[in-house]
């Protein structure tokens, strides 16, 4: 049935679901405690903290060990609900959005280049690009919780831009380690996940100035 034809699931589907995403939040949520304990914010705002993990997705760039295991949780969550969900859920759109072409048609391409994203991941500036849209998402989030009265909109436009400065960062790392497809393989899977998860962010322009530069 396509996606336009689906009712929406109801409330306590959504819950079910939810259950069936857990262990990738869980593992999402290991990985970014990892990352915090080894390189602790300034403040860490827990609200903000658990929002992020749920952003994990954002930053394509998965190596070695944790793309071969989320693509593992991901077959789990497909398992989980393909058979019983005949519903539209923007949970499972997101999941598909995030891992569907990495774990699925995109897998040999992602398995060529996984040790070299995990090298990449290694490296510090590297770890300066991730940390630094991290810390602009937690910040967008504080303020949508805060004093400051930021709207939704406003809320959205501080992660794509988070993501826009993220591209940018990590853009010669990936280029000068892992090569061009390499690249093209993050910059595909960046269009699809924010595709689903940041509708209004538009990123094309960027990606595509710097497909044509990494040329």
């Amino acid at each position: 049935m396509e996606e336009q034809q689906m009712n929406r699931c109801e409330p306590e589907v959504e819950k079910d679901i939810r259950r069936c995403l857990e262990p990738m939040l869980a593992y999402a949520n290991a990985i970014q405690l990892e990352d915090e304990l080894a390189n602790p914010p300034d403040k860490l705002n827990m609200a903000a903290f658990h929002h992020q993990v749920n952003h994990r997705q954002h930053f394509s760039l998965q190596g070695g060990a944790v793309f071969r295991h989320l693509c593992t949780l991901y077959a789990n969550f497909k398992a989980c609900t393909e058979s019983s969900f005949k519903c539209f859920s923007l949970s499972i759109r997101a999941v598909e959005a995030s891992y569907g072409y990495m774990c699925g048609s995109g897998h040999a391409a992602f398995e060529q280049h996984a040790e070299c994203f995990a090298e990449v991941e290694n490296r510090e500036q590297y770890v300066q690009c991730k940390r630094t849209a991290s810390r602009a998402m937690d910040h967008a989030t504080a303020e949508l919780g805060g004093k400051s009265g930021i709207d939704g909109e406003q809320y959205l436009d501080g992660l794509c831009n988070a993501m826009d400065e993220y591209m940018h960062c990590c853009r010669p790392f990936v280029l000068e380690t892992c090569g061009l497809d390499a690249w093209q393989l993050v910059a595909k899977i960046t269009r699809e996940s924010l595709r689903v998860s940041l509708p209004t962010c538009n990123l094309e322009q960027a990606l595509q100035q710097l497909e044509v530069r990494a040329n």
